[in-house]
């Protein structure tokens, strides 16, 4: 399930950039109480940001490059 906040932190991080982390931390966090258990939600939580700035990085890398792209005079 681990890829799940990757791919949630990729997606999100397209769209929002670094308001991405938080989301997927939120988000993992109440998955993790929901599923495994109320006590594990902070772990989860944990677990969920490091996972999302692992989808973000690339998203935000990929962002910066089109927006470098688009700033090049045209020659």
């Amino acid at each position: 399930m681990i890829p799940t906040a990757i791919l949630a932190g990729l997606v999100l991080g397209l769209w929002v950039r670094w308001w991405a982390i938080p989301l997927v931390a939120v988000g993992w966090a109440v998955v993790i109480a929901l599923v495994v258990d109320p006590s594990s939600a902070l772990g989860g939580g944990l677990l969920g940001a490091v996972n999302g700035l692992v989808g973000v990085l690339p998203a935000v890398g990929l962002r910066k490059l089109q927006v470098n792209g688009e700033r090049r005079p045209s020659t």
